[in-house]
């Protein structure tokens, strides 16, 4: 029953989104700029180099609390709410892909402010988390922190 068990779950693995060394090592470099402290309540407090440093302590230290919770609003906003939880979400679904436009955000994201372009490093935050962790968090096929920066498609 072991061999057959092994043989079925050992092809999953050949499947799963690899990282590269060279963003691995760009993660890997920014954490090092980032302090996370916590008291003992187990609120975090983040200090970093700069303010792309501490948002990427933030949102790790978010996704170490609570990685379901931003995985879900992720998917949601995506609008693949209804692989995960269902019919039910299907109007979500289309309500989202509706709403949100990835060529308006584009555009309102290089007409921002410098201090709001800081948010690029979310997807920094998730990949060094799923790279420092064994643990498996993806809830959708296909929707992982490595491809969180890649804009949702409205076509």
């Amino acid at each position: 029953m072991k061999p057959l068990l092994l043989i079925i779950i050992f092809p999953i693995g050949l499947f799963a989104q690899q990282q590269s060394p060279k963003d691995v090592s760009r993660w890997e470099k920014q954490a090092k700029n980032v302090t996370i402290i916590r008291d003992s309540f187990g609120v975090p407090h983040i200090y970093g180099k700069t303010n792309a440093d501490a948002v990427f302590g933030l949102m790790y230290a978010q996704c170490e609390d609570d990685f379901k919770r931003v995985e879900m609003n992720y998917i949601e906003k995506l609008g693949r709410l209804s692989e995960v939880k269902g019919v039910a979400s299907l109007y979500d679904d289309l309500l989202m892909r509706m709403v949100i436009d990835s060529t308006d955000a584009i555009a309102d994201y290089k007409n921002s402010p410098f201090w709001l372009t800081v948010i690029v490093v979310l997807p920094s935050a998730l990949s060094r988390l799923t790279v420092s962790t064994t643990a498996v968090f993806t809830s959708c096929p296909g929707v992982s922190a490595n491809n969180c920066s890649e804009p949702m498609s409205t076509g």
